[in-house]
């Protein structure tokens, strides 16, 4: 009985200690409820992506062209580079400091025009300093000069004094000795300002090592050293070319050499250029083949000369069997297989930034297996091939890879 009377007392007893603090978390439920979320829109955005990579329609490209009429005459075509045949590495003949830059790169130079100032303070006072002693020497023989008049004069008249018994013989003796002995020191002093002319010369020659001047005619090809550069004797300090030296060097198969010759018709197009033609003719080839590629170096000469050409510009080389007439202009080409009928009109895609670009183009008569462009696109522009009949602007399009 007193285990139960206990056990009544203390469930009539107040609890006085703090209650727990709330919870600041989500209920568990809530939690699954949110990575459920997190869950399916992951999935929807995956499903979306793998649709959307599945709509990209792959499609093949051809490119509008410039037709020549010098295509049936290419014996042999080609790929090269615009090469200077005359340069030049200008550099210092002596060590010194560039004090100068009188050039930029680009700039059109004539021959004999300086290119740099070069700190030549120590050679200037190197010549000043001989060029005092030369002085000294000249004056040494002008003195001496007089001199040796003044002797003479004494001379002539010790004779006279002696021949009338008034002079001793003695006295003539000594002024002949004497004239002997200025003698010498003329010639000594002439020897010594001969030396000094050549010290001159030679230290003027080397002064004029300090000037850096253009050997010839022609442009800055790389940009110059700055001021304060140290200048060592070989050290390039600027290159320069002759743009009038500008050949085209193609590397030619060694097995097709024997198809070229000597004068053989070339038609060049620069890769800066697609829409020129450029005439030319081999004007010579390399010396030796280049073992390692098995190619032979074919240089061709721009003929006439065109303006504006730099070193290194790409260019494509066709040689031609004859000589082509000078015939109607190239003509820009869309292939027939690249166009579509658009509301009466023709037109193309391209491919901008993987979606399908509608382009109107405008079409002439018939040229081989395309259409001669009167206007819309220009030559080198890529266009899809076959496009089919449900492409529509903005599609999405991706290059199939050869």
């Amino acid at each position: 009985m007193s285990e139960s009377l206990s056990s009544r007392l203390d469930a009539l007893r107040i609890d006085r200690s703090p209650p727990p603090p709330p919870s600041r978390g989500l209920p568990g439920w809530l939690g699954w409820v949110v990575a459920a979320v997190v869950l399916g829109g992951a999935l929807y955005a995956g499903i979306g992506a793998l649709r959307a990579k599945m709509n990209v329609l792959k499609v093949k490209t051809t490119t509008v062209s410039v037709y020549s009429a010098t295509d049936s005459l290419v014996a042999l075509t080609a790929t090269g580079y615009l090469v200077p045949q005359v340069t030049a590495k200008v550099g210092a003949q002596v060590a010194a400091t560039v004090v100068k830059t009188l050039i930029a790169e680009g700039d059109l130079v004539a021959e004999g025009s300086g290119l740099f100032e070069l700190d030549a303070k120590d050679a200037e006072a190197a010549v000043a300093s001989a060029e005092a002693r030369r002085a000294a020497a000249q004056s040494r023989v002008k003195v001496a000069e007089t001199e040796r008049a003044d002797t003479a004069g004494l001379l002539e008249r010790e004779k006279g004094l002696v021949a009338s018994g008034v002079s001793l013989a003695a006295n003539l003796d000594d002024l002949g000795r004497k004239l002997t002995m200025l003698d010498a020191r003329i010639a000594s002093s002439k020897a010594d300002v001969k030396a000094s002319d050549a010290e001159v010369s030679a230290l003027q020659t080397g002064l004029g090592k300090f000037a850096v001047a253009a050997p010839f005619t022609g442009i800055i090809s790389t940009r110059p050293v700055a001021p304060g550069t140290v200048a060592a004797p070989g050290a390039t300090l600027v290159e320069i070319i002759d743009p009038n030296s500008l050949l085209v060097e193609a590397d030619v198969p060694e097995s097709r050499l024997a198809q070229l010759s000597l004068n053989m018709p070339a038609e060049i197009i620069l890769d800066s250029r697609p829409d020129a033609r450029l005439a030319g003719r081999i004007v010579s080839f390399s010396a030796k083949v280049d073992r390692a590629k098995a190619t032979g170096v074919v240089r061709i000469k721009l003929d006439p000369p065109v303006a504006g050409l730099m070193p290194d510009m790409a260019t494509r080389i066709r040689f031609l069997k004859e000589a082509a007439k000078k015939e109607a202009a190239p003509k820009t080409v869309v292939p027939a297989s690249a166009l579509v009928a658009c509301g009466g009109s023709q037109c193309g895609f391209e491919i901008v930034e993987g979606k399908a670009k509608k382009v109107v183009i405008t079409t002439g008569p018939a040229i081989g297996d395309g259409f001669e462009v009167l206007g819309g696109v220009s030559p080198g522009t890529r266009l899809i091939q076959s496009p089919p009949a449900t492409l529509t602007e903005g599609a999405a399009v991706e290059q199939e890879t050869p």
